[in-house]
């Protein structure tokens, strides 16, 4: 009986992994775009235009990161649910 437990996933672990996904594609193109842009604005004397431009673009990047996981994930669930009814037919 232990072995059938190990060998499943734990019921929350997608939840968290997708949780954690989706944190990255928001947190990481910002923070990336905060030290690029901060950096070639001083290289540049070009103050707050990289900045702002290269905020936009990390929030395009986080925007379509999502959409693209999500949809995914739509898939794979819609998957399952067809598997399901599939099984229980």
């Amino acid at each position: 009986m232990k072995d059938n437990i190990d060998s499943k996933q734990a019921w929350w672990m997608p939840a968290v992994a997708l949780f954690i996904r989706m944190s990255f594609c928001i947190a990481g193109p910002i923070v990336i775009a905060l030290f690029v842009g901060k950096y070639f604005d001083k290289r540049f004397n070009s103050e707050p235009k990289i900045f702002i431009l290269s905020t936009v673009i990390a929030f395009l990047i986080s925007v379509i990161s999502i959409v693209r996981i999500s949809k995914k994930y739509i898939e794979k669930l819609e998957k399952e649910a067809k598997e399901k009814n599939v099984n229980n037919n």
